[in-house]
């Protein structure tokens, strides 16, 4: 609700509120898990609430400024000891400083894991919120420098867990997105695992919630590991080498939560992370992965065969009923083309608007990464252009900001695939094919004669992709007449 403010402009009740809110928040988030402070049953519970009040008050943007985000995140902020770095473990005698040993006769094991998952998912939830935008730049600069202090440690300590969380839950016969595994591949037992020495020792409170937060915490490990592999190889720190094995050990489970939140049909347990969620945090995850990869100059570390299918999956159950296009074929006939825009329309009231962006920053990242020379597969260039060849062909039609937000991403995606140097796709799809093919388009998005005006977004990337396509595309006279008279 809204409440008059001073000279007539209106405020949030909340906002009025808010220096009393953030004290009690602040309280909540006191760590009484240092070596100086008493333990009582239930504080780490509370500071649980506090975390999980700050990530509310945060993107409802009730923290007024920058400095009093720093003095919020204080006690969310781990330790050195917290979150000590170590390679990848070779062999089963290999000792895990990540594992927190009982070595004091007062503290509770149980509550320092809780304590440490706790404040590395507040942090992963803070950076995915400043990196889709729910997080002013400014407001979200005191949580970033905290992470990129010790990036390397977070990097790992989130790796272990996530990995660790998908081994108990694949001990427990459930895929990554919480619900009964139905093909018989899971259900194995393990002893100990990358952060604890026994499993059966393993409170449940901490098992509870490492399997709700693995999501997030793999898709915080995912970008702080792009972004070490990245940076400069010369400097005086763990080596390149050791956080690849990391990278190798995570990858796996990022795509099989994403496969397993691709399938639900929301059956998931209550006390994990729901599919939506679930999807976000990996979709993320695999955007951080393919540009670190491509910032670094590395390989490719990803089956294109396994890129495919996780394309043409996200291109069927969001791109392509938002579109009206048959995801089989790509055809517009009309019964077909009916029934996807009523699935549209559900897909939007769902709130998946999310999943469709991070799906659209997805397919930019590869058709990026294949103009950079990776091998990325040839579903993304499929999927890429055929929102721009339903409004080609007049099929599509600009009903909403999601299907803007799609056309505009296919249209920036596409000008990477037109300056791809040697683009090859089957017998139809080259360059100067492509080039050539969108034309058209670009002239018909930008023409004021159409009878629906097209959104500004679309129209300034359709001007950067008309330009891109005259460099590309070698056209004749009678080519060239026949654009002019198009337009």
């Amino acid at each position: 609700p809204e409440s008059a403010g001073v000279g007539g402009q209106h405020g949030l009740v909340l906002e009025q509120y808010s220096s009393q809110i953030m004290s009690t928040v602040k309280h909540a988030l006191t760590d009484h898990d240092g070596d100086d402070s008493v333990s009582y049953e239930g504080l780490p519970q509370l500071f649980i609430s506090g975390c999980e009040a700050l990530l509310l008050i945060s993107n409802k943007k009730l923290i007024p400024d920058p400095n009093a985000m720093k003095r919020m995140i204080k006690s969310i902020v781990p330790s050195e000891s917290d979150v000590p770095y170590c390679d990848y473990p070779q062999g089963q005698s290999a000792e895990l400083s990540l594992q927190i040993k009982d070595e004091s006769l007062t503290k509770d094991t149980s509550s320092v894991s809780l304590y440490r998952v706790a404040k590395l998912a507040t942090l992963a939830e803070l950076r995915l919120l400043a990196d889709t935008g729910a997080i002013p730049s400014p407001m979200a600069a005191p949580f970033i420098e905290e992470i990129e202090t010790r990036k390397k440690a977070i990097a790992v300590n989130c790796a272990a867990l996530a990995i660790d969380a998908a081994h108990i839950l694949s001990a427990e016969g459930l895929s990554l997105s919480g619900v009964v595994d139905s093909d018989g591949s899971k259900g194995h037992t393990f002893s100990s695992g990358l952060t604890f020495s026994c499993s059966d020792d393993l409170d449940p409170s901490v098992k509870q919630l490492m399997i709700r937060e693995w999501p997030i915490l793999a898709n915080l490990s995912a970008d702080c590991l792009s972004g070490c592999i990245d940076r400069d190889e010369n400097e005086d720190d763990e080596a390149p080498g050791a956080l690849n094995q990391w990278m190798q050990k995570l990858v796996p489970v990022i795509f099989s939560g994403l496969h397993d939140s691709l399938s639900v049909n929301g059956g998931a347990l209550p006390q994990l992370s729901n599919p939506k969620e679930t999807l976000i945090s990996c979709l993320h995850g695999v955007h951080a992965i393919i540009d670190g990869i491509a910032r670094s100059k590395g390989s490719m570390i990803i089956p294109s065969e396994e890129v495919d299918v996780v394309v043409r999956a996200l291109f069927v159950a969001f791109v392509a009923p938002l579109i009206g296009v048959s995801p089989s074929d790509h055809s517009q006939a009309e019964g077909q083309r009916s029934q996807q825009k009523n699935k549209s329309n559900s897909v939007c009231k769902e709130g998946m608007n999310d999943v469709v962006k991070q799906c659209c920053g997805l397919f930019e990242s590869l058709c990026a990464a294949r103009k950079d020379g990776m091998v990325v597969g040839d579903e993304i260039v499929k999927v890429v252009l055929s929102p721009l060849t339903a409004f080609q062909t007049g099929h599509g039609s600009f009903k909403d900001d999601c299907v803007t937000e799609v056309v505009a991403s296919s249209i920036r995606a596409s000008r990477f695939l037109v300056s791809s140097r040697g683009l090859k796709v089957g017998n139809d799809i080259s360059n100067e094919h492509l080039g050539k093919a969108l034309l058209p388009l670009s002239v018909s998005l930008l023409s004021p004669n159409k009878e629906v005006s097209t959104p500004d977004a679309v129209k300034e990337q359709a001007a950067l992709l008309l330009q891109d396509c005259m460099n590309e595309a070698i056209m004749n006279v009678d080519e060239m007449r026949a654009l002019a008279q198009s337009s």
